[in-house]
């Protein structure tokens, strides 16, 4: 059964993993359940599309922003994440009781559905 975070977000497994790969880069994994229900871990280009793993390798660089008050630079923010999760992100930055040390994003976008975006304060 797939969690409702998964399910939100159009995944079509119930959990992610990050783990080292050959190289020593870190790469997503979904973790999905094998005939004999034994949870494997497979990389999530071969599950999930584009934009889940755009949106989950974006989630511990935000979550780490958040945390220590870091300044966000994104280039081409649209790119394959799907507008709403980008709203809710943008909502995160600007809300006083998730964004507690004042983190900032700063980003381009070639999506006019951001322009009202623009007047926000600065935070």
């Amino acid at each position: 059964m797939k969690t409702y975070a998964a399910y939100s977000i159009g995944s079509q497994t119930s959990a992610f993993t990050f783990d080292n790969s050959r190289d020593g880069r870190l790469c997503l994994h979904s973790l999905v359940k094998d005939k004999d229900g034994r949870t494997k871990m497979a990389p999530s280009e071969i599950f999930e599309s584009s934009g889940t793993v755009s949106f989950m390798q974006l989630l511990p660089i935000i979550f780490d922003t958040l945390e220590n008050g870091k300044f966000l630079l994104i280039d081409e923010f649209d790119t394959s994440i799907h507008p709403l999760a980008l709203i809710e992100i943008i909502h995160i930055f600007h809300n006083d009781k998730l964004n507690k040390h004042g983190s900032q994003l700063v980003f381009t976008t070639h999506n006019s559905v951001f322009s009202k975006y623009q007047s926000l304060p600065p935070r």
